[in-house]
């Protein structure tokens, strides 16, 4: 506007071209780049953007020290999103600048809609399972990289964390089931049905886009750490295999004779490696026996398996030295 009053024809013309463009439909760094153009013409206080921005990076962020950083509000001038004015009085594109807790920097509203998402660094260092804002971009990145299995439970969950995680030992004994129960049902011509092919017998006995749970006991995508909240997974994990352990133990004939007997009493109850309870192993061998047969009589007792092949390596031996001598 002139000292007439009157509207200055540059001005003008940049709100008819605004006006003739639906905004939202343009990209965020256009989008920008227009309003910051409108505001300075019309006087506005942002100041311009500067042609050597260069849009930060976004990966997986883990240091318990990165949590630490943080920019001073007061001297953010750009977004680190599309790189426009942010925070410069009432034109100022995103009034207020929003803070991603992932990226540690500061985003114009346009780059920043306040989602929320667990922080990686968070869970892993301090188990802090607590959704907190971050921008659409480290948004769809961390959406994207919630189901993979990229942490260690040995190697990257800190102390602080573990102590937070009593369940954990648990979880490893039940990917240890869900792993030996899926070898017995991999090669069971009845399961789920005995009309069912190899490749739908091996799907059945799945847990979806999850198998790293059963091919794995250490590696866990930041949606297992967060489950396991309470215990959720556990009781996620236990749900799924309950029909798979009824199908071996009383279903199925053919499964339920792969069993074993106690190598220390020889009762005729069926032992199998999956049970989490009731069940104990030779610590030579692997051979099963009864939790309170390997307390109080495996010592004096001994292994039968153990025992078996002792007498077999001491036959064969006798076998070579006979043969041997023949040939002496």
């Amino acid at each position: 506007e002139d000292d007439s009053g009157l509207t200055s024809p540059a001005a003008s013309s940049s709100m008819s071209e605004a006006s003739s463009v639906d905004m939202n439909q343009l990209p965020p760094v256009v989008r920008g780049g227009l309003l910051s153009q409108l505001r300075r013409r019309l006087g506005g206080q942002a100041e311009e953007v500067q042609e050597d921005f260069t849009k930060p990076e976004i990966g997986l962020f883990t240091s318990d020290s990165f949590l630490e950083k943080k920019v001073s509000r007061s001297s953010v001038r750009r977004c680190a999103g599309c790189g426009a004015s942010v925070g410069r009085g009432l034109l100022g594109k995103g009034f207020g600048a929003r803070f991603c807790e992932y990226t540690r920097l500061y985003y114009c509203h346009e780059c920043h809609a306040n989602e929320l998402f667990v922080i990686p660094a968070r869970v892993l260092h301090r188990f802090d399972i607590k959704p907190r804002p971050v921008c659409r971009e480290a948004f769809a990145y961390l959406e994207d990289l919630y189901p993979q299995p990229i942490f260690s439970a040995s190697g990257d969950l800190r102390p602080r964390a573990l102590a937070l995680l009593p369940s954990l030992p648990k979880l490893a004994a039940l990917r240890r089931q869900g792993k030996t129960l899926r070898e017995y049902l991999a090669l069971c011509p009845n399961f789920p049905s005995n009309r069912c092919s190899q490749e739908e017998r091996v799907q059945a006995a799945s847990l979806g886009g999850r198998n790293h749970l059963l091919t794995s006991e250490d590696m866990l995508s930041l949606q297992d750490l967060v489950e396991l909240d309470k215990d959720a997974l556990l009781r996620q994990l236990e749900a799924a295999f309950a029909p798979w352990i009824l199908h071996v133990k009383t279903k199925c004939l053919l499964c339920t004779e792969k069993g074993f007997f106690c190598e220390v009493c020889r009762s005729r109850e069926k032992l199998y490696p999956f049970e989490l309870e009731g069940v104990a192993s030779c610590e030579d061998c692997g051979a099963l026996m009864h939790p309170r047969c390997k307390a109080t009589r495996l010592a004096v007792e001994g292994c039968g398996l153990c025992e078996r092949r002792r007498r077999q390596e001491q036959r064969r031996r006798e076998e070579e030295e006979e043969a041997a001598e023949r040939k002496g």
